[in-house]
């Protein structure tokens, strides 16, 4: 949570509004952000995104951050429906708020996405790859 607050403490007083879809997060981030309002809400539901940002109203920026694990398997057992579940959330759902969010974002705001995943976990996946496939046969 600390490179989030960072930067929002350096562009001065602003409404900070977490959303989740798991309301135990919106309370542990609301614990850590205080003055900052929060909602539970699944945004993988394009409705529920509109319907969202229609009651947030204006914003300026948007930063949506999946707080996922990266799944990280050698290809041979990796299970495609869990797969397609994390990249509904790190896609799908991160386009669906963006889109959702466009018409309430100012003239000159933003929208961002990023996750809690780091190089090393990167290197891990291509380390993954790359021992499933020496272990392939063709």
């Amino acid at each position: 949570m600390k490179r989030i607050t960072e930067p929002i403490s350096l562009i001065g007083p602003a409404r900070v509004v977490v959303v989740s879809s798991r309301e135990v997060r919106v309370r542990e981030a609301l614990a850590k952000l205080p003055g900052a309002e929060g909602h539970a809400a699944d945004l993988r539901s394009e409705p529920n995104g509109w319907q969202l940002f229609a009651e947030l109203g204006a914003l300026d920026h948007l930063v949506y951050t999946a707080d996922e694990e990266l799944l990280l398997s050698p290809l041979a057992e990796l299970e495609l429906t869990r797969a397609r579940d994390f990249f509904e959330l790190r896609y799908w759902s991160a386009l669906a708020a963006v889109k959702a969010a466009r018409p309430h974002l100012a003239r000159d705001g933003s929208a961002e996405s990023s996750s809690r995943s780091r190089r090393t976990k990167a290197a891990r996946v291509r380390s993954s790859m790359s021992s499933s496939a020496s272990r392939s046969t063709p």
